[in-house]
């Protein structure tokens, strides 16, 4: 099973940008929301080679029962 902790999201950014510290709250959540996608990505690929195990396994039982 595929099981990378995630964490949890930081505080939404202001829609609009005034200081240092919302552009600094802005930053985070954006470097969140790209780690996000990387473990999304690596959690699909994993998958996605699970379901073609699977599927291969299914045609090889197919084969040997008829």
């Amino acid at each position: 099973m595929f099981n990378i902790p995630q964490k949890p999201a930081p505080p939404t950014p202001p829609e609009n940008i005034v200081n240092e510290q919302d552009r600094q709250i802005h930053a985070n959540y954006e470097q969140w929301l790209n780690n996000q996608h990387q473990i999304l990505t690596q959690q699909l690929k994993y998958y996605e080679a699970e379901v073609q195990k699977l599927r291969k396994i299914r045609k090889v039982n197919k084969l040997i029962l008829y």
